[in-house]
């Protein structure tokens, strides 16, 4: 069975493909790159095993040079698999980039859980001062702005521990 190779970019007269199966593997891409060279139409090949990545330089269609390189059993050229996040995926993705941004703008000071424990704990404090006693309304804000708290990570810190922009990695 021929390796699988994903095409990463393509324009006219280049290509560039990925075979994961094989990265790391010298030999192989030595031997698929003397043999891409002998095909009609390949100009120049550039192999990076340790990427598993081939550039390939050609005259001529994709199509017969897919062909080609599947016939001579170096690759089987596919399109890489469509990568879909969840809806979860996508908002948790907005968030942390909302995140990043309210600590570089607060020089570290302040992110989501902080802000909203904060308007939490004030949304409280202002039905209490209104009289509004009455369950739910302080006491869910109360119990809502305790489990931001409790969820926000201010455990992974030191106590009197100082931390800068700089120091705060968000992971995209």
């Amino acid at each position: 069975m021929h390796p699988v190779a994903h095409v990463c970019h393509t324009i006219p007269r280049r290509l560039r493909v990925r075979i994961p199966s094989k990265r790391g593997d010298s030999d192989y891409f030595a031997h698929v790159s003397e043999k891409l060279r002998a095909l009609h139409g390949v100009e120049e090949v550039k192999a990076a095993p340790h990427t598993g990545s081939i550039v390939i330089i050609y005259d001529g269609e994709l199509d017969e040079l897919k062909r080609q390189a599947y016939k001579q059993g170096l690759f089987t050229l596919k399109r890489p698999p469509v990568q879909r996040k969840t809806l979860f995926q996508n908002v948790a993705s907005a968030f942390r980039s909302y995140n990043k941004e309210l600590l570089t703008l607060t020089s570290g000071q302040i992110d989501i859980p902080s802000l909203v424990f904060v308007s939490l704990v004030t949304s409280g404090m202002w039905q209490l001062a209104r009289g509004n006693v009455v369950l739910p309304a302080w006491y869910v804000a109360f119990y809502y702005a305790l489990g931001v708290f409790m969820h926000s990570g201010v455990d992974e810190f030191d106590e009197g521990a100082e931390i800068g922009v700089e120091d705060v990695d968000i992971v995209d």
